[in-house]
């Protein structure tokens, strides 16, 4: 079964280029690059934005009609991904959308349909628009000069099941001279493969050109300094890449600091940068950052193989970087988009929660967000937090997993070495402050201290108020408790505005109220607030804190709960004495919820219940309120009679009731279960193979059903109520 999508962070893989052989498959180099692409910026010779599907042709290998389409609808399947966002998406793309489809068995082709005349063209690149998630299928890139032999290039071998283009849409670009070079007849032909599965996810395709690569040409691809640093001397490192045929063997290269050309010349010479390779460099001269403010380091080259370079638009490259005058510890924030309902947030959330949950608290914070899918999705659900920060970050699936705003792990490989990597590198402010909450009102005094500038016109204070510990937004994937859940937001998950921090030291101060009667909150004790400071143009999270919220009970509309037994008569009736105060029906929740611990429950002020079997029942009691509170009771039953209906000495619990589909009924291990409506008719039979087996409703309508069970000749029927 395919799981739900875990963003992976955005990075560039590089490799050698291997030319293409027609009798076999080959793999090429694939550049990935979010912001220019050399090899696009090329003029090109020929383009296709397939707003004319007429230049096509779409067929298969499969014998069947899971085909590509060319339109402006994008991905429909069940597990679909966004429609890709190329230059030219509004006058159609190409679309092969398996997940729909999902035949069992699919090879389809996307084929030019008039060949391209290449007679006059040497060292031609195909690149072209791509977004595209795997699952056990292959895709190709393939080129002939007849129509009938074609040479392979695979696109994205290195990528597993369910991993997705970390930008929308992906450059790629394919080095095809070996076919296409002075060629009059060239055809291009798009692969999607999957003979084994054949109910993958989807590729979609836009924006195609051809292009000739040039003979010398290297880019200055990235300035590698730190977001911020301590003050002192520092080399000034950058990365280049050959985008040219010719090796690149020497060039010159030079810094500016802040505009100011400050460094000699350094030459770099020895070198061989083949096609497509990387380099990570730096310059001879250090530099001494002395002031704690923000640089701007700018890096030029020169002189490419003691020759002018092609394109010197794109010789150079500059980033801004903080220096502080001390280290200060940085607090990564980690965002973490979950639901009950998602079976991997089962599997990645207790790998997270043992890093950061009531661990690493002086270089971590830690917020999760309860999202409404897969399926029903988590009722903690927010549409102004969860959901606002969906939009935020672009999510399509869960668990989405995100660190200081700007990269995503997987939570089930989080380790101590990741967090402590994420971590070193100094802060460039401190968040301190207070919170208390009063009635229902939380109120909190919040400073944000520079340590250096810190521009940006989209600064924000963002503050989550989260409960450390819940429990009752209980699911489907086995999550039994839930830790750091966003209950609200201050002022709201947009964020309060700052200005831009001139100077160290500078201190914005932020003071905010918001009642948070509307929100259901399980436990006041538990609650904590989170401040972080985001700059919302990049979305990079510079630092973060917890704030302990304080309160008193006297100034607060807080429950609190209290009961004793009154009796436990001979056939093991107990009645209930609730002694509770201060509870009220909030929210649409009832006053008060008993568990009696047998699987059974009530609602009301003072119940009576009775016990089929003879042992210990832990009790609970929630009396509700804005702030619930519980109490629990040990119940020793000691006389059952023999006349007492039971099932094998075994309690049948049958939860959640009312259910919005699924319902789970415990101790009923080879019984035969049946399922009836109102009017007598069998919706569902099945036989229970395990202790706990799981009912699924869904399809039925909302109403009143009766669950009938039979085991070891004893007969046991229950009233379930299913709410849409």
């Amino acid at each position: 079964m395919k799981k739900n999508l875990l963003f992976l962070a955005a990075f560039f893989l590089i490799g050698s280029f291997v030319f293409a052989q027609k009798t076999h498959e080959v793999k090429s180099v694939i550049i990935k690059k979010k912001t220019k692409d050399v090899l696009r910026s090329t003029t090109p010779f020929w383009t296709d934005d397939f707003s004319d599907a007429n230049t096509w042709d779409i067929s298969n290998g499969s014998g069947n009609t899971d085909n590509w389409v060319i339109g402006t609808e994008g991905p429909a399947g069940t597990y679909k991904i966004d429609p890709i966002a190329s230059t030219t998406h509004d006058n159609g793309f190409a679309l092969f959308d398996s997940d729909k489809m999902c035949s069992g068995k699919q090879d389809g082709y996307l084929t030019t349909k008039n060949p391209i005349d290449c007679s006059t063209h040497a060292n031609v690149v195909l690149s072209f628009e791509s977004y595209y998630r795997r699952y056990k299928d292959t895709i190709y890139v393939e080129v002939s000069t007849d129509a009938t032999n074609w040479t392979q290039f695979e696109l994205h071998g290195d990528y597993q099941a369910n991993d997705t283009d970390p930008t929308n849409p992906m450059q790629e670009s394919f080095l095809i001279s070996s076919v296409a070079d002075g060629q009059s007849t060239v055809y291009i032909r798009f692969r999607f493969k999957s003979l084994t599965d054949g109910c993958g996810y989807s590729w979609q395709v836009d924006d195609i050109q051809l292009s000739e690569l040039p003979s010398t040409e290297l880019s200055v691809e990235k300035v590698n300094m730190p977001s911020v640093a301590v003050a002192g001397e520092r080399s000034i490192a950058f990365t280049v890449r050959n985008n040219g045929v010719d090796t690149v063997k020497n060039f010159n290269v030079k810094y500016i600091i802040d505009d100011t050309d400050t460094s000699i010349v350094d030459s770099l010479k020895n070198l061989a940068i083949a096609f497509n390779e990387k380099l990570s460099l730096t310059h001879k001269i250090d530099y001494d950052f002395t002031d704690a403010k923000e640089y701007k380091v700018k890096v030029l080259i020169s002189n490419v193989n003691a020759d002018a370079d092609e394109k010197a638009e794109n010789n150079t490259d500059s980033t801004k970087f903080q220096v502080v005058f001390s280290y200060i510890q940085k607090k990564a924030l980690h965002e973490v988009l979950t639901a009950s309902t998602c079976p991997p947030c089962a599997t990645a959330n207790p790998v997270l929660d043992g890093v950061v949950y009531n661990n690493n608290e002086d270089k971590a914070t830690l917020v999760k967000y309860q999202v409404n899918w897969p399926g029903s999705g988590d009722p903690y659900y927010d549409a102004t937090t969860a959901g606002v920060r969906v939009s935020y970050y672009s999510v399509t699936g869960v668990p989405t997993f995100k660190i200081n705003g700007i990269n995503t792990e997987d939570g089930a490989t989080y380790t101590q070495v990741k967090l402590n990597n994420y971590t070193t590198e100094t802060a460039n402010s401190e968040i301190t402050g207070t919170a208390s909450i009063t009635g229902t009102k939380i109120s909190l005094n919040v400073d944000f201290t520079s340590r250096t500038q810190i521009k940006g016109t989209q600064l924000k204070a963002r503050f989550a108020v989260i409960e450390t510990k819940t429990t009752d937004n209980k699911g489907t994937n086995g999550e039994k408790e839930f830790h750091h859940v966003v209950m609200s937001m201050l002022p709201d998950a947009e964020g309060y505005a700052l200005s831009s921090f001139i100077s160290n030291g500078q201190i914005q101060k932020v003071q905010l109220n918001k009642d948070l009667k509307n929100t259901f909150i399980e436990g006041c004790t538990d609650l904590q607030l989170v401040a972080w400071l985001q700059d919302d143009s990049t979305k990079e999270v510079y630092q973060s804190a917890y704030i302990p919220i304080t309160f008193n009970r006297s100034t607060m509309d807080s429950a609190i709960a209290l009961f004793d037994t009154v009796s436990i008569t001979e056939n093991s009736k107990v009645l209930f004495d609730n002694k509770s105060s201060n509870a009220e029906a909030y929210m649409g929740v009832p006053k008060y919820k008993w568990i009696f611990g047998d699987g059974k429950r009530s609602t009301e002020e003072n119940p009576t219940h009775t016990y089929r079997t003879n042992r210990t029942y832990k009790v609970t009691l929630y009396a509700h309120n804005f702030c619930r509170d519980t109490a629990t009771m040990n119940v020793t039953i000691t006389k059952v009679g023999v006349g007492i209906n039971s099932i094998n000495q075994k309690e049948i619990a049958i939860y959640p009731n009312p259910s919005a589909g699924v319902v789970y009924i415990d101790n009923i291990k080879d019984a035969e279960v049946v399922v009836y409506n109102t009017t007598g008719v069998i919706v569902q039979q099945t036989k229970a193979f395990n202790e706990t087996q799981r009912i699924d409703l869904s399809a039925q309508a909302k109403g009143t059903y009766v669950i009938k069970i039979i085991l070891n000749d004893h007969v046991y029927t229950h009233k379930i109520i299913l709410v849409k």
